[in-house]
């Protein structure tokens, strides 16, 4: 996911501004970081002009995956987003500014579900409930397995999931 920032500096002081570095990164809200830290460079703005950046903070879905912040996969939330903006004027003369912002957490399997289990000879029954609230497609394949009191397997079924930003899914297999 790359949520993107056009940025705008407009240099009306008497110096020209050196090295200015934007740098972002997302935590979750348990300050678990979920994003490398995004960093854009203009290496020179002449006073008096303006200069135009595009900024990309990326979450990397596998990231969040192969981490494990299932989470953040089932359940809206709301993440927190830093970032650090710095510069030299006139090449000497350093600055920098930090801030905090935050961000609004779509799950793209919210309220996922499996319900009303329900046997008859030798086919098993579930619902399948979830919501895409994302602004990504979600393909996905899912595993259902069925297991006897004794821990012995009984049958499995792939389902096919696709869910473009939100739909609802329901399915009764």
């Amino acid at each position: 996911i790359i949520r993107r920032f056009s940025i705008s500096v407009n240099n009306t002081g008497f110096y020209n501004i050196h090295d200015l570095n934007i740098t972002t990164y997302a935590e979750d809200p348990a300050g678990e970081v979920i994003s490398k830290p995004s960093t854009s460079l203009v290496p020179f703005i002449i006073k008096g002009s303006t200069s135009n950046v595009t900024h990309n903070l990326i979450l990397n879905f596998s990231d969040i995956v192969s981490r494990r912040l299932h989470h953040l996969i089932f359940n809206d939330t709301v993440l927190n987003q830093f970032w650090s903006v710095s510069a030299k004027i006139a090449g000497v003369m350093p600055i920098s500014i930090r801030i905090n912002t935050t961000i609004d957490w779509k799950a793209p399997l919210s309220n996922f579900s499996v319900s009303n289990p329900s046997f008859e000879a030798d086919t098993a029954t579930v619902s399948i409930t979830l919501e895409n609230h994302s602004p990504l497609t979600v393909t996905t394949s899912i595993t259902l397995e069925l297991y006897s009191e004794e821990g012995v397997l009984l049958g499995s079924t792939l389902l096919s999931v696709y869910a473009p930003p939100g739909y609802y899914h329901r399915e009764i297999t």
